[in-house]
């Protein structure tokens, strides 16, 4: 078993573990979580997060590394600014409770694991002479799919930016609840995390190897609204919060489009030997009434 499979599938069961938690129990992370998350609708915002990763990485943890690479490199994505993070709001943790030391093991290990994935994979996949393998011919990203993902990796990346920057000010344009600092700060980690797997589809180009990243883009929306719908009294009334639900829709309408798309491309695509296989040939086996050749 490959280091990336490994490191998949351990964040995928953390990541449940996690998700699970924080969708069900909102309001009481101070008791089990690593840091008192708040309010409501940011644990449970981020329960709905983590509950995405779980599914996105339990398939990442059987897929081919062409197909989980993105979802490797996804892991350096969102850990290294949680841990930066972390680092600026240590004094947020209670490092008497093992919830605390848990999270900062946690966001130290798996970026690292991930850079390791990501060398020795690098590595087994070159061919001989040390230059890479040979991709097999794949379906292209039509244009406007492409230009679609980029557009919204784009206006991610500016969320996440203005997040991390100014949590509560920008929480509070962009979020029907007020986030505290770390929280804001981990949320827009998260945002960061989509940005980065939306992004790939727009840089690849390849539909086989974007078929994480459009899963992705159907969790995290769905995991958004399964949140918001969960902690839906809490959230501001009014516009602000129409508006949110409905850019959540408008994601997850754009997620399950691309995804329809790769699908289709998984069914119309060579296997990943790089052909398809010939077509068989009936021959008939020699009989009484069909002698062999001479």
């Amino acid at each position: 078993m490959t280091t990336s499979r490994v490191l998949s599938g351990t964040v995928a069961v953390a990541a449940g573990v996690s998700g699970a938690a924080l969708l069900a129990f909102p309001a009481g992370t101070a008791d089990f979580f690593s840091w008192g998350l708040g309010p409501p609708p940011l644990a449970s915002l981020i329960g709905g997060a983590y509950l995405a990763s779980a599914v996105l990485y339990a398939c990442a943890a059987v897929a081919p590394w062409a197909e989980a690479r993105v979802t490797t490199l996804g892991i350096l994505a969102l850990t290294i600014p949680v841990f930066a993070a972390t680092l600026a709001h240590l004094d947020t943790f209670d490092f008497g409770r093992l919830q605390a030391w848990l999270w900062v093991v946690l966001f130290t290990a798996f970026p690292i694991g991930a850079a390791v994935a990501l060398v020795g994979e690098a590595r087994t996949s070159r061919g001989p002479g040390g230059l890479p393998g040979a991709r097999h011919a794949a379906a292209r990203t039509h244009p406007a799919e492409r230009a679609g993902a980029a557009l919204l990796a784009v206006a991610l990346a500016v969320v996440s930016v203005a997040l991390w920057a100014d949590p509560a000010g920008a929480g509070g344009d962009l979020l029907p609840f007020a986030p505290s600092l770390l929280g804001g700060r981990v949320l827009g980690s998260w945002t960061f995390l989509v940005a980065v797997l939306a992004g790939s589809i727009a840089v690849s180009g390849r539909r086989r190897e974007g078929r994480l990243a459009a899963l992705a883009l159907v969790a995290f929306p769905f995991g958004a609204l399964a949140a918001g719908l969960r902690t839906f009294a809490d959230l501001e009334p009014g516009g602000h919060r129409a508006a949110y639900l409905a850019a959540l829709l408008l994601g997850l309408g754009l997620g399950l489009a691309l995804h329809a798309s790769v699908r289709r491309a998984d069914r119309s695509e060579p296997s990943a030997g790089g052909s398809p296989d010939p077509p068989a040939l009936d021959v008939e086996a020699p009989g009484p009434w069909h002698p062999s050749p001479a």
